[in-house]
């Protein structure tokens, strides 16, 4: 992590700061795979690609003494995620005025604006950003920041008898899914051996979600469905008032797997 420190009674040369700065790290990124090739010390190879995440804004010095100890605030938390993101190889910065940092400049036409999301920092709503064109942004970092758990639409309740009849059943989603999320829906039904409950159980079916009129939906394999509740009656006679069989479905979206 490196500091550039801006002083306000320099700010009117901020922008060609920023621009030097800019335009260094970009030649690094071009020369950084032959820096070392000729080094005897580096055994290992150097990787042919690096990637460099900027960001402008206000930091906090922790001093002790006289002595700088180092820096925290929203700026390194940035730069940090926006280096990951300058994949495979490249440039990629965050200021929130970019039009007058590089205006009239020759730098300014070597990045192109992207809108992403960053963990902890842009989760729900997103910021642009600027990167180099060797950059290529993950479709992923488009969307906003993933669920850490499973989360559950509301649950549907079909008689055994409706389900033997069924050949397909939208069943509503919390949310629009997301780039490499899984949608599916547990299913619990009861077990009968000789006409007699044994338990309630459950099986998860993963399924294709389909946008219908606003809503996000998700349809399973209702063939597989009719395979759980084959051996089911319609209805409990072994209880007094004969109560309806029923098969309840709970349709949820998983975060991707890391």
């Amino acid at each position: 992590m490196l500091i550039h420190e801006l002083t306000l009674d320099k700010s009117s040369e901020w922008p060609a700061t920023i621009q030097g700065l800019l335009e260094r790290s970009i030649a690094l990124v071009a020369e950084f795979p032959r820096l070392t090739a000729k080094d005897i010390a580096v055994a290992p190879p150097v990787p042919a690609d690096l990637g460099i995440g900027m960001s402008r804004g206000s930091a906090t010095r922790i001093i002790s003494g006289s002595v700088i100890l180092d820096y925290t605030g929203r700026p390194l938390n940035r730069a940090a995620r926006l280096m990951d993101k300058a994949r495979p190889r490249g440039v990629a910065y965050y200021d929130t005025h970019p039009e007058q940092v590089l205006a009239d400049s020759d730098v300014a036409s070597l990045f192109r604006v992207e809108s992403v999301y960053l963990r902890g920092i842009a989760d729900s709503e997103p910021i642009e950003i600027l990167v180099t064109d060797n950059v290529i942004i993950d479709p992923r970092d488009r969307e906003p920041i993933n669920d850490v758990q499973r989360i559950f639409g509301e649950r549907v309740s079909l008689t055994v008898a409706d389900v033997r009849t069924c050949d397909n059943y939208p069943f509503e989603l919390p949310r629009r899914p997301r780039v490499l999320e899984d949608v599916g829906v547990r299913v619990s039904y009861e077990i009968f051996v000789n006409g007699q409950s044994q338990g309630w159980y459950q099986r998860e079916l993963l399924g294709q979600p389909e946008q219908d009129e606003g809503s996000w939906n998700v349809r399973i394999d209702f063939d597989e469905v009719k395979l759980l509740v084959a051996d089911s009656p319609e209805k409990d006679k072994l209880w007094i008032f004969n109560p309806t069989v029923r098969v309840n479905f709970l349709p949820f979206i998983d975060p991707p797997h890391e």
